[in-house]
């Protein structure tokens, strides 16, 4: 079912007839209102030469103007009729399915009544209970791959578009719903799925000794030794996840650089070390 397609007719033949004769009585109060407007100005000419009275004159327009009303009231209860009609055909307003269809051919409904819903199914959400020791790894965006028995031998792909941050008060599962395209419609509400939601692969993680990282006024920094002249210098590094008694270093140094683990509170850009062992983290 797609957007426009018709769901539902009901009978016209009755609307049809109210059309007829609506549109029958617009024509005669249009020929009725050209007449008394004719009229209005044969008078009009009439009075201006002195032939007839002001009263006269008067009860002409007063014509004129209920002639006019009436030709405009026929013309909105045409224009009523015509759209009473035109809604006796009812149209889905999306994209989707018939469900739980509630009438038959010749039964007769009461305004209001619910006779069908159309299921907007061209996106769908395949909803799964991921367990908590788990839910640290799926992330939003990540890819999930589903299956179904009622098509074994057909794929989707979708992404983890929502995640329920509180887990059911008797599983403790936490719900996890995967939004996947649908343009065919072959995918159900209520289908039983099989979903594999891929793993967030890292890149592998940067770490420093704790020690090794500075604060000043909510920035983070370490210092880098200068291989050439064994001095150092300040570096300015976005800090993650803190690992024991090692931290994450997202960006600001790269591995294979040296950087100074102890002391470094009384450290400042340029001063010269020494260096013992060498490597560093």
């Amino acid at each position: 079912m797609r957007r426009g397609e018709n769901l539902l007719k009901v009978d016209t033949d009755e609307l049809e007839n109210n059309l007829r004769l609506a549109k029958s009585d617009l024509k005669k109060a249009t020929v009725n209102n050209e007449n008394v407007k004719a009229n209005y100005n044969r008078k009009r000419k009439l009075f201006d030469v002195g032939a007839i009275s002001k009263e006269t004159l008067e009860l002409a327009a007063v014509q004129l103007k209920t002639s006019i009303a009436e030709t405009e009231d026929a013309e909105t209860k045409m224009q009523i009729a015509q759209k009473k009609l035109f809604d006796a055909m009812v149209t889905s307003p999306v994209n989707g399915v018939i469900a739980n269809k509630k009438v038959n051919v010749g039964q007769i409904v009461s305004a209001g009544s619910q006779l069908m819903t159309v299921e907007e199914i061209d996106s769908v959400y395949v909803t799964v209970k991921v367990e908590q020791q788990f839910i640290s790894e799926v992330q939003i965006g990540t890819n999930a791959q589903i299956k179904t028995d009622a098509f074994p031998d057909k794929n989707f792909t979708g992404k983890v578009a929502v995640i329920n941050p509180v887990a059911g008060a008797e599983s403790r599962l936490f719900e996890v719903k995967i939004s996947v395209d649908n343009p065919d419609f072959i995918l159900m509400p209520g289908m039983f799925t099989e979903v594999l939601i891929d793993e967030d692969k890292k890149s592998i993680m940067l770490t420093v000794p704790r020690s090794a990282v500075i604060s000043r006024k909510g920035q983070n920094y370490v210092y880098v030794l200068d291989k050439n002249s064994d001095t150092v210098k300040r570096q300015r590094v976005e800090i993650g996840e803190l690992l024991d008694e090692n931290i994450e270093i997202i960006s600001g140094i790269s591995e294979g650089d040296e950087i100074v683990t102890d002391n470094i509170d009384k450290l400042k850009d340029g001063d010269a070390v020494n260096v013992y062992g060498g490597g560093g983290n």
